[in-house]
């Protein structure tokens, strides 16, 4: 599985996790596959699943899923997530949502030459 992942071979990676148990690893890596795949919808599913269950990867979880929801440019959502991210001091991927949420709200980013 992890030579198909560094290969790029994602639908190869979604099929070995399938012979595998549902742990919140392997729906970190799912998610990651899916997202690669630009099977979005189904990321965000599984990057929502991974984010409302405690585990050593749910604020990895969280943190995707607000890339997932930028990348299906529901730019509403994403923000949610990463201000919820912000607020807590203690988590992992709090640095990074705090500068993401300020390039979101950069107001050059709305011009046409940046999109």
């Amino acid at each position: 599985m992890w030579n198909n992942l560094q290969s790029e071979s994602y639908d190869a990676v979604l099929s070995a996790l399938d012979q595998l148990p549902n742990d919140p690893f392997s729906q970190l890596i799912r998610g990651y596959a899916y997202l690669q795949s630009d099977r979005v919808d189904e990321a965000i599913q599984t990057y929502e699943d991974l984010s409302n269950h405690p585990s050593n990867f749910q604020q990895q979880g969280e943190f995707q899923l607000a890339l997932a929801y930028l990348k299906n440019e529901e730019n509403d959502q994403a923000i949610q997530v990463l201000e919820i991210i912000r607020e807590n001091s203690d988590h992992d991927y709090n640095e990074l949502a705090d500068q993401l949420l300020k390039d979101l709200e950069n107001p050059w980013r709305s011009l046409p030459y940046f999109k």
